[in-house]
């Protein structure tokens, strides 16, 4: 197995299951509703403000495997 198929096939298994951690974001937040996603407990982020963190991530570095340009910006997650 080459490295970026390596890469991709463990990216994928994080988010979507069969992982060699046996968790998965996909399967972690499936019952959560949008209001409890939305819902701010103290002064910590929201449910949907750390997916909408992660995707952000996820597409920065996406582009970057793909030859593009690093062009995220903390301001912008």
């Amino acid at each position: 197995m080459n490295l970026p198929h390596h890469l991709s096939k463990h990216f994928i298994e994080v988010h979507n299951g069969g992982n060699w951690a046996g968790s998965n974001s996909k399967d972690r937040i499936a019952d959560i509703t949008l209001e409890e996603a939305n819902t701010k407990v103290y002064s910590c982020n929201t449910i949907a403000s750390l997916i909408f963190h992660v995707n952000y991530y996820d597409a920065a570095v996406t582009q970057v495997l793909r030859g593009g340009q690093l062009d995220a910006s903390d301001k912008l997650s």
